[in-house]
């Protein structure tokens, strides 16, 4: 094979490096957002039930229902 198909020029070798650059830092995003969401989801939830759970032994009445 002739060594000068395999050259890859300057514009090409930024605009390569910067697509996988990107991709990269896209599924990092999307990996992080997988398991950072349930996490912060789990957590919102646990402290609202805690918060419900104290108003409700200070003052049984102001419960919802």
């Amino acid at each position: 094979m002739n060594p000068l198909l395999l050259y890859i020029g300057p514009g090409q070798g930024l605009g390569l490096l910067g697509t996988l650059v990107a991709v990269v830092i896209g599924l990092v995003v999307a990996f992080l957002g997988l398991i950072l969401y349930p996490l912060v989801f789990i957590r919102k939830r646990l402290k609202n039930k805690k918060a419900q759970e104290q108003q409700a032994a200070t003052d049984p009445a102001s419960t919802k229902q």
